[in-house]
């Protein structure tokens, strides 16, 4: 493990993985992020900061393990509506997720950014825009590939 790369902590804490919450600076500026859901779990038992007892869903997702993700409820109605309600079936999943401005509880009712699962229209452009940067990469790596290639069409002769 390099000193950059996220320790996967999977399986200490008996089994409970308690690492910070996913926050918008952690999809590096972009306003959408496409990821891989590693694992999810719905049905935790968590306090909330009044000090109720509540059932919550987590997310990890392969491109950022160091990070859980808790969908608010907004945000767990469309994951059930893109993968099903069986969390063990979301894994390998492509998860479309937004970064959007909503109100902090009054009496503060102050601005703050959030992530969110895209909805359906949403997360069709997302899906389509990261496709085709996803092509836009594969074709410039081969295009990188081509020139080193002595021979290649495009590669500079030693001549």
């Amino acid at each position: 493990m390099t000193a950059g790369e996220p320790r996967d902590v999977r399986g200490e804490s008996g089994g409970f993985v308690r690492l910070p919450s996913l926050r918008p600076e952690d999809l590096g500026g972009a306003n959408f992020a496409v990821l891989t859901v590693a694992e999810a779990a719905d049905n935790i038992p968590v306090t909330t900061p009044d000090g109720r007892r509540k059932f919550s869903c987590r997310v990890r997702f392969a491109e950022l393990m160091d990070r859980n993700w808790w969908p608010n409820e907004t945000s767990r109605k469309v994951l059930y509506r893109m993968f099903g309600p069986d969390t063990r079936t979301w894994p390998k999943k492509k998860a479309v997720l937004e970064v959007v401005q909503t109100e902090t509880p009054q009496p503060e009712s102050m601005p703050t950014l959030s992530v969110w699962a895209a909805r359906p229209q949403e997360r069709r452009g997302h899906l389509a825009a990261y496709e085709a940067q996803q092509k836009e990469r594969t074709a410039s790596v081969g295009d990188m590939k081509r020139d080193e290639t002595p021979g290649a069409p495009g590669a500079e002769s030693a001549h």
